[in-house]
């Protein structure tokens, strides 16, 4: 048997994960229903809390819009005017609470927008100290006799210069059918202004959106939220029976004090959550009936344990049904893999499935079709690179006579005193022995300038006059490695695009200089400058990565030839060719490459 679940992939899959899926089922099952019994008072004062922060988040936005809005119109300059009117000035009333033709206006400004926000809002009270008194109400009306004079209280906001806050039982309202009646608002005070020029401002809001979010509060039956005011007396709760009366001495010394805790009543077997309101310092009170929420932890015992039992079983088929054609397909590969090792390629793996395995198995099929294609290239490779290898010691050997006919050349030079024969032999030699030297594919920046120099004094000697130029170097760009043969191609074109196809005298100038570790050599003259379509078409190649990838499409030794050598030996966004005309005229190259002190080898740098 265990010889049989070493050597099974299958067993040991199905054995590993029924073991694992029997452990988490098991210990998630037992968890559950210790934790549920051992903190379920726990539980209880945590949701009843989250609830409540919520309930007071909602209420603090409340609160907060309201004292808003309120302000708002307290410290407007339309306010502010009309406490000085004197009651006879009806213009001026109409003028400040109406508004005006500039949009101005107590009314159209703040009370209007202020209720359609908040249609809870009952009346807003504008009181001066020289007699003005003005009552706004939306739902239900005031009485006519109706004044702030009537409320004694209203003199404490003297007190304070904070927004008093008081629920109250106003009698003084008119419902539906005109009949006077009393309801219960929370009204918010403000005197404003100084001296004279001072009043209150009142506004009274209905309590309905705060017992509508008490109301919310779900936490089983017989729960129940309720406010309890700074002293103790219930101002919101959903039994109106219950509204202004006092809490209990017991709930009051528990709860007073502190921000926010719980206890529970035994007496009742009442569980109690409380949190105080920041910006009121009311109490927002959840009562939950323990017995109510512990009666369900039997409950969740039975069905975490039949869920537990039909947990696991549909997970140990669902394994194996998931499993079996898994490590099935995964033999067959390894069978056939063994096949492939003893140089059988003839046979194929089956496909089905659509899954990783499936790319897997197309993937090696794919392989074995594509063995003898990729032997077959790696031998023509081989092949190509002898051939070139070969090809490069016989241009060697042609070289060596070329250098002895340029050497027999400049003896007879010599013999005949034709200096500038013998300055062109020795320049041609020169650059044939720099140019022939295969294995040497990196010089330094002085090297590479001599060639070119040695290439330009063969073309001044043949252009005389119609060929000038000049060659500025920095001189820490010297001992710079640079890639051979970059620059002569360069100097080339200027004077085939501008000697020999233009017909006009052309002088070049070579900058070389070092930025941020990078060599920059910018060959400039003062032709004609590329043609538009021309330069367009040639900075597209240059900037196109699909130029490096056509590289045996490129047959001249040009621009596009230097750029892809550039970019491919020192694989770097940096290291290419641009091209531009200046602003005087004439064609401006710019060849860059990073600033190396040494190299690593064969297509590599550092």
């Amino acid at each position: 048997m265990m010889n049989r679940v070493r050597k099974s992939l299958k067993v040991k899959l199905m054995l590993s994960f029924t073991v694992v899926i029997f452990v988490i089922v098991a210990s998630i099952a037992w968890f559950s229903y210790q934790e549920i019994s051992k903190s379920v008072k726990g539980d209880i004062v945590k949701f009843s809390s989250q609830i409540l922060k919520q309930a007071n988040l909602n209420l603090e936005r409340y609160y907060q819009e309201y004292e808003q809005g309120f302000l708002q119109l307290g410290t407007s300059r339309e306010f502010e005017e009309w406490l000085k009117l004197e009651p006879e000035d009806k213009f001026g009333f109409y003028q400040y609470y109406y508004g005006r033709s500039d949009g101005s206006g107590m009314q159209r400004n703040y009370i209007l927008p202020l209720v359609f926000r908040h249609p809870e809002i009952m009346s807003i009270t504008l009181k001066s100290n020289r007699g003005n008194e003005f009552h706004y109400t939306s739902r239900y009306a005031l009485l006519n006799e109706y004044s702030l004079d009537l409320e004694p209280w209203i003199k404490d906001s003297d007190k304070t210069d904070k927004v008093l806050m008081r629920v109250v039982n106003n009698p003084y309202y008119l419902n539906e059918k005109q009949e006077r009646q009393a309801y219960l608002v929370m009204s918010m005070v403000k005197r404003f202004g100084k001296f004279e020029d001072a009043g209150y401002l009142k506004m009274d809001v209905s309590l309905k959106p705060v017992q509508a979010i008490l109301q919310e509060i779900e936490l089983g039956r017989n729960s129940v939220g309720m406010i309890a005011d700074k002293d103790g007396k219930i101002i919101v709760h959903a039994d109106e029976d219950k509204i202004t009366q006092p809490l209990s001495a017991d709930w009051k010394e528990r709860m007073y004090g502190k921000s926010r805790g719980s206890f529970f009543v035994k007496e009742t077997d009442e569980m109690v959550v409380f949190e105080t309101l920041p910006y009121t310092q009311w109490k927002s009170i959840v009562v939950v009936y323990y017995p109510t929420v512990a009666g369900s932890v039997e409950r969740v015992k039975t069905v975490t344990a039949v869920i537990a039992a039909a947990g696991l079983l549909l997970a140990v088929l669902l394994v194996f049904a998931v499993m079996s054609p898994i490590t099935k397909r995964i033999t067959n590969l390894r069978r056939m893999m063994k096949r492939t090792q003893m140089g059988d390629f003839s046979k194929r793996l089956p496909i089905d499935g659509k899954d990783e395995l499936t790319d897997l198995s197309q993937s090696f099929n794919q392989m074995l079709e594509n063995l003898d294609d990729k032997v077959q290239q790696l031998a023509e490779s081989k092949m190509r690179q002898q051939k070139a290898v070969l090809s490069a010691l016989q241009s060697q050997i042609n070289s060596h006579f070329l250098y002895n006919a340029l050497e027999s050349i400049h003896s007879m030079a010599i013999l005949s005193d034709h200096g500038e024969i013998e300055q062109t032999t020795i320049n041609l030699s020169n650059m044939l022995r720099y140019t022939s030297s295969y294995r040497d594919t990196i010089v330094t920046v002085q090297e590479e300038i001599s060639h070119m120099l040695d290439y330009l004094k063969i073309c001044q000697i043949r252009y005389s006059d119609a060929l000038t130029y000049e060659i500025h170097m920095d001189k820490t760009c010297e001992n710079r490695l640079c890639l051979k043969a970059v620059l002569q191609p360069m100097v080339e074109n200027a004077i085939k695009h501008g000697i020999e196809t233009a017909g006009e005298a052309i002088h070049i100038t070579v900058d070389v200089s070092l930025r941020e570790e990078q060599v920059y050599i910018r060959i400039q003259d003062d032709g004609q400058g590329f043609k538009p379509d021309i330069l367009h078409r040639l900075q597209l190649q240059l900037s196109s990565e699909d130029e490096i990838d056509k590289y045996d499409e490129i047959t001249q030794v040009g621009i596009l030839n230097v750029n892809y050598r550039l970019k491919v030996y020192y694989s770097q966004r940096s290291a290419g060719i641009s091209v531009c005309n200046s602003e005087q005229g004439g064609a401006v190259v710019t060849v860059t490459f990073p600033a190396l002190n040494r190299y690593t080898g064969d297509g590599g740098s550092s």
